[in-house]
């Protein structure tokens, strides 16, 4: 990594800090560019280097964020097990930066994790059909009564501090969801 990417890295990560920092002080639609960089102790210009707005930055947050949760899923050397502990092991360490998010409606985090499992769903094979074996409903509502149930388990996990250790998360999701059963 050349000192150039480094110093774009650290800036964008100060930004996260400041937006994470802010987020829980007050609501998004409040939260300015100017307050941003203020927090973060980077000039406007240098915001904009990177960002087009502070809805193109959340933009780009979660998609980071959810590029690296499907980046584990896509290994295929992972048991359902190790994959779901290894996304709540993810998510617990950007833990201050999801909660944050986790309780505004503007970023829809419920409906984005939704589309996430979903897409787990999607990358098990046979994970459609296993879905409607499981549930024995349509597939459109057996995809979203998966799918919700575990949003819904781990949303209350990061609203309540991820209290609980990620095996434990990775056991009830697990219990619910039958995955390991899948292989």
């Amino acid at each position: 990594m050349t000192a150039s990417q480094k110093r774009n890295t650290q800036t964008k990560e100060y930004i996260k800090q400041a937006l994470t920092i802010l987020l829980t002080e007050e609501k998004f639609e409040d939260i300015t560019v100017s307050k941003i960089t203020r927090k973060s102790g980077i000039n406007r210009g240098t915001f904009y280097l990177h960002y087009i707005d502070k809805y193109d930055l959340m933009e780009q947050l979660k998609a980071e964020t959810l590029g690296a949760m499907k980046a584990i899923l896509t290994d295929n050397q992972l048991s359902p097990r190790q994959t779901i502990q290894a996304a709540l092991d993810y998510m617990k360490s950007d833990f201050d930066f999801l909660y944050a998010i986790s309780r505004y409606h503007y970023v829809n985090f419920s409906e984005t994790i939704k589309e996430f499992l979903v897409s787990v769903i999607d990358l098990t094979p046979n994970g459609r059909e296993h879905t409607v074996q499981y549930f024995q409903i349509p597939e459109t509502y057996a995809i979203e009564v998966l799918a919700a149930s575990i949003e819904g388990i781990i949303s209350l996990w990061l609203t309540q501090g991820a209290q609980e250790s990620t095996e434990e998360l990775t056991d009830i999701i697990l219990k619910i969801s039958k995955f390991e059963e899948w292989t």
